[in-house]
């Protein structure tokens, strides 16, 4: 049980990303947020989808996610987050470590994030992907060799936000699939409850 606990974490920080895919099925609804677990045609490994609403606005939304050094606040299970190089203000390689109780190692991996903003149609669409050659692998830390993530946010009003997003992760290491696959929504909902709070503070 303490094995497929501590997967929670990982498949939130570790899970080709796509809204329109349609085998999935629905595995948490709860406070207004809806996490899918979807087959990939890619990995045994199932793709997450999540729908759910935000009290804020799009800056205060871009504001948050550009912030990287606390995602450690919000991201389940991060225990360190810092920015590798800032390429613009909305384009940036971030690395990120999520913790993992013993026997399990610790993942860590270098995101290529791009925030594009659209005021016309009232929409941000944030793209991250894991990149190499920025960072050596550490000691006693697994390397996450393949992780893409998507988040589609529009205003639905001047204080509320819609949001769609979907990850899909290969975590590596030895664990199995099936294991993933139980525990792929209660980490991210936990991070999205989490993330709400942080929006509503600013």
């Amino acid at each position: 049980m303490l094995k497929l606990q501590a997967f929670n974490g990982l498949y939130f920080f570790l899970t080709s990303v796509t809204f329109a895919q349609s085998d999935c099925e629905l595995r948490k609804d709860q406070e207004g947020i809806k996490i899918y677990a979807c087959k990939s045609l890619e990995s045994d490994i199932k793709s997450i989808k999540a729908e759910f609403t935000i009290d804020g606005t799009l800056n205060e939304f871009a504001t948050v996610i550009l912030d990287i050094k606390n995602y450690t606040h919000w991201q389940y299970k991060t225990v360190k987050a810092n920015i590798v190089k800032k390429i613009s203000d909305n384009e940036l390689v971030y690395y990120t470590e999520v913790a993992a109780p013993c026997p399990l190692t610790n993942r860590d991996v270098t995101v290529h994030l791009t925030m594009t903003r659209d005021p016309k149609a009232k929409k941000i669409i944030v793209s991250t992907k894991s990149v190499d050659g920025y960072l050596p692998e550490k000691e006693n830390t697994v390397r996450v060799p393949m992780s893409r993530a998507t988040w589609i946010v529009s205003e639905e009003s001047e204080s509320k936000l819609k949001v769609n997003y979907a990850l899909q992760v290969e975590p590596g290491g030895s664990i199995s699939p099936w294991m993933i696959n139980m525990v792929s929504d209660e980490a991210p909902f936990q991070s999205f409850v989490d993330l709400r709070k942080r929006i509503s503070s600013k």
